[in-house]
């Protein structure tokens, strides 16, 4: 009797297992997907990324085209590798592929996805986006900030100088490092960190968190290997690293709640301001501002030292265009004017192209953070279901 109900369940799991195998093949048969590599069951793609995903989506993408599907287990991933599908994509889709896919390690993270990045599209992200565009992301307001972008360059070359006095070795990249978290500091929190140890536990939580967010979450993509992301303890760490990060935010913004008669507001000030007052329906929390100040660091960091260090290691690499550059600069640093100003640099041409050369060869973020589509669309003669991932592998979007 035993064996005969055993064989009845295995017949029924193997019917069911075929029907659905059907009927996967009869809808593929009526939508037209993207080019796909092919996948093995239940991790899909996994197989095919390399300990350096852009790497190995590069040599995929050339291999089946700018628009190409891959699964991440079950999650469908569309990789967008031209400039005209990207643009067709955020033009015409752009409401439809405005969310980020919300992740555990990301909602443990920040504050439940409740600051600008990872935050749901909406209202709140509405307000949170024009707060930050107003009041520290504006054209007045960057060029507000030049007279402490002038001073803490001033202060890196005066460290540059005395290490060439002294011959003494000078590691570039911390010293470049410290130039811009020190801009941001200052622009974001009113002062700099750098020198006191608060800021360094505060860069160690920094690393900690890009860490996390650039890790692979397995449990998201294939739930039955869930318990992996457990082993590796990814919800304990994340747990972790927001409390001590949201603990040294909360003794910032207590410094600036006791402060009296200061003479200019920073963005903590107005995001405190902002928490008193509810501005169209939406409130924005104390734990809010500590998030929101992390994406302004992490934006306003680590991508602008990864660009200066880019263009130093090309400029290494390339002596005669590093020579034509120093001419470039000399012709406007006289003896009567060492300091070259931002209204300077307005007319060095020279100095722009390498800029925008390095940015195009090496763009601090080959893959953009990923989006998910909230509808159904057509892309370019395609059909991409909802709840699929988007990225765009911006390496390629920036190649000829």
């Amino acid at each position: 009797m035993e064996m005969i109900i055993i064989s009845l369940c295995l017949a029924t799991i193997l019917a069911l297992l075929l029907l659905k195998q059907f009927l996967n093949r009869t809808y593929t048969a009526k939508v037209n997907l993207p080019p796909s590599p092919w996948r093995v069951p239940v991790i899909g793609n996994l197989h095919q990324l390399s300990l350096h995903p852009h790497r190995s989506l590069r040599s995929l993408s050339h291999r089946y085209g700018p628009l190409m599907l891959l699964h991440f287990g079950r999650v469908p991933v569309l990789v967008v590798s031209s400039s005209d599908v990207a643009h067709d994509l955020m033009k015409t889709h752009d409401l439809k592929v405005a969310n980020r896919p919300q992740l555990k390690v990301v909602e443990k993270i920040f504050n439940g996805g409740r600051e600008m990045v990872f935050s749901p599209y909406g209202e709140y992200w509405r307000q949170i986006k024009s707060v930050c565009i107003v009041n520290l992301l504006n054209k007045k307001k960057v060029q507000s900030f030049e007279k402490v972008r002038e001073e803490e360059i001033s202060e890196m070359m005066e460290r540059v100088e005395k290490a060439s006095s002294d011959s003494s070795p000078l590691n570039l990249s911390e010293l470049l490092l410290t130039l811009t978290s020190d801009v941001t500091s200052r622009v974001s929190l009113g002062r700099k960190y750098s020198k006191e140890e608060s800021m360094s536990d505060f860069k160690i939580q920094m690393r900690k968190i890009t860490e996390l967010v650039g890790g692979f979450p397995v449990g998201e993509y294939i739930p039955c290997l869930a318990w992996i992301d457990k082993l590796r303890g990814v919800d304990e760490k994340a747990e972790e690293v927001s409390k001590a990060f949201g603990d040294l935010m909360e003794k910032v913004l207590q410094e600036h709640l006791d402060a009296t008669d200061k003479p200019t507001l920073d963005f903590v000030d107005v995001l405190l301001s902002l928490e008193r007052h509810e501005r169209n329906g939406v409130q924005i929390r104390r734990s809010d501002i500590k998030f929101l100040i992390l994406d302004m660091f992490l934006a306003g960091t680590e991508t602008t030292y990864a660009l200066l260090e880019w263009i130093m290691t090309e400029l290494i690499r390339h002596p005669e265009c590093m020579k034509k550059l120093q001419d470039e600069i000399r012709a406007k640093a006289t003896k009567l004017i060492l300091y070259i100003s931002e209204e300077d640099v307005e007319d060095m041409k020279y100095l722009k192209a390498v800029v925008k050369e390095v940015l195009r060869l090496h763009p601090p973020l080959p893959l953009l953070v990923p989006r998910e589509l909230s509808e159904d669309i057509k892309l370019k003669g395609y059909d991409i279901a909802a709840g699929t991932q988007v990225i765009c592998f911006v390496l390629l979007l920036c190649s000829f």
